[in-house]
């Protein structure tokens, strides 16, 4: 009998609530000592990220994101191309295939340029019959892979770009999401057997323009070529088999999801006028010398719930119309407050990417090799998974840190053993600017440890790092043991 990893014996409900409880308080407590740290000593030093905010009157808005600045810039643009593509998509599909396909890949191209601009969709356009080309040609997807990666690490010199810094951002989107297609629809090409007959290859021709040109999946979300053919048919045999009855539950979980989308983006923003971690993870990392590290991890917290709150919102918009067209977008990312093994983080907070890594670099690479060659060829297969994301995300020294932080802890989990300092001390590599993530390890960590073992408990009158360490210590305790059985009911729902 096959046992599987990881499942937590139940604990009694008295357990179960004492470690709901410090997680919901100690989350709470972090938000209010993030709130009075912000706005207090070092509010001088992090005034020069704060706006005038332009619908509380006096009051200041965090805008040191620049992500989170872009995409409310771009979001009443991107909400009316997406809102357009989904009425086209939605009548056209109802129609005869061979009737559909010119008006629907028109009226894409069309909002592609209204949403970036016609260089950006002509130069997206030309790399992908370029390197399409040669892949049907020479049936080798390497072809992609290194034109493909090399573009995306020089599209910032040699890609043209519009001036206005936020619809930069779509464009450099659009460039490197065309990139991921391109890469994916040059693997099915090259791992799939050749079509027989005409009608074969031109059904996948049709596929294949449809799924490089779909708005919802061309900026944010990443869905494998051949998870989208088969979402495509089953949109099609949907639209012959309609059935007026299951309509009714369908829209009512649309509202929903649209007015949970809507909540969530109005309150991050809110929080933002009140909270201002991000301006102090974007400053020099001397800033954090000054704070102790209950300050220090209460504004890593909260960076890190922020960070969580943006991505449900940017994938959320697409995932929305998406479903409205009676697709299927990746899960939204999980909630990082509720992550005990830092697996799950790159399972479950960017699922297609995930996908992505794990069918397109991680499967391939593996062979059916046990022992200590196995081990090995697992290593060099996480390696190339990992390049990969520095490629995606750039090289510079925080995302090395982070990545390196990743790796080591995904090597523990597969030793059984869980890592729980380097899960968390990764993340903040990735969130902070350069020496954010470093700064953050050796204060809390490393002088946490030395302080800790030394018996040094309380510093001029106020907790020590090292008793603030035990405390993190035991506070992960019952942290662990919650999102342990959260994760253990909610299997449980869903079986």
């Amino acid at each position: 009998m096959i046992v599987e990893r990881f499942i937590p014996v139940r604990l009694p409900d008295w357990e179960r609530n004492l470690n709901r409880f410090f997680w919901i308080s100690h989350s709470f407590l972090a938000f209010v000592i993030a709130y009075y740290t912000t706005n207090g000593e070092i509010y001088p030093w992090i005034e020069h990220w704060l706006h005038d905010s332009s619908y509380i009157p006096n009051q200041k808005i965090d805008n040191s994101d620049s992500e989170w600045w872009f995409y409310k810039k771009n979001f009443p643009r991107l909400f009316g191309c997406l809102l357009m593509n989904s009425i086209i998509f939605t009548f056209l599909m109802k129609t005869s295939r061979n009737l559909y396909i010119f008006p629907l890949l028109f009226s894409q191209l069309g909002l592609h340029v209204l949403l970036t601009s016609f260089p950006c969709l002509s130069t997206c356009i030309f790399l992908t019959i370029f390197v399409l080309s040669l892949v049907y040609f020479f049936r080798k997807e390497a072809i992609a892979w290194l034109l493909c990666i090399g573009f995306i690490l020089k599209c910032s010199k040699i890609a043209p770009f519009s001036h206005t810094s936020y619809v930069y951002y779509l464009e450099f989107n659009l460039y490197a999401y065309t990139c991921l297609k391109i890469i994916n629809v040059s693997i099915y090409l090259c791992r799939q057997e050749p079509k027989e007959s005409d009608e074969q290859k031109k059904g996948l021709l049709v596929d294949i323009l449809i799924y490089l040109l779909y708005l919802p999946f061309s900026i944010t979300l990443i869905v494998l070529f051949d998870d989208f053919r088969k979402q495509l048919e089953k949109r099609r045999r949907k639209e012959k088999d309609f059935n007026r009855t299951e309509k009714s539950p369908k829209n009512r979980d649309l509202l929903i999801f649209a007015f949970r989308l809507l909540f969530w983006l109005g309150f991050l923003d809110f929080l933002m006028h009140f909270i201002y971690v991000n301006a102090v993870f974007s400053s020099p990392n001397t800033l954090l010398f000054g704070m102790n590290s209950y300050q220090v991890m209460s504004i890593s917290y909260a960076v890190g719930q922020y960070f969580h709150i943006k991505y449900v919102v940017i994938f959320g918009i697409p995932s929305l119309f998406a479903k409205i067209d009676g697709m299927t977008p990746p899960p939204p990312p999980i909630c990082v407050s509720r992550v005990s093994r830092y697996s799950r983080i790159w399972r479950h907070f960017d699922a297609g990417l995930y996908q992505f890594l794990k069918n397109q670099v991680y499967i391939p690479l593996m062979r059916n090799v046990t022992g200590w060659k196995g081990s090995v060829l697992r290593f060099i297969s996480m390696v190339n998974v990992f390049l990969v994301v520095l490629v995606w995300h750039g090289f510079d020294s925080h995302y090395v840190y982070w990545v390196s932080l990743s790796g080591i802890e995904l090597i523990f989990e597969w030793a059984g053993v869980a890592l729980w300092s380097t899960r968390i001390f990764g993340v903040f590599c990735f969130l902070g600017s350069p020496g954010v993530g470093t700064t953050v390890f050796r204060k809390v960590l490393i002088d946490g440890s030395l302080e800790l073992f030394s018996g040094h408990f309380i510093k001029n009158g106020f907790p020590s790092s090292g008793l603030i360490f035990f405390h993190m210590m035991v506070l992960g305790y019952f942290y662990n043991n919650h999102t342990l059985d959260y994760d253990e009911e909610k299997a449980i729902k869903t079986e």
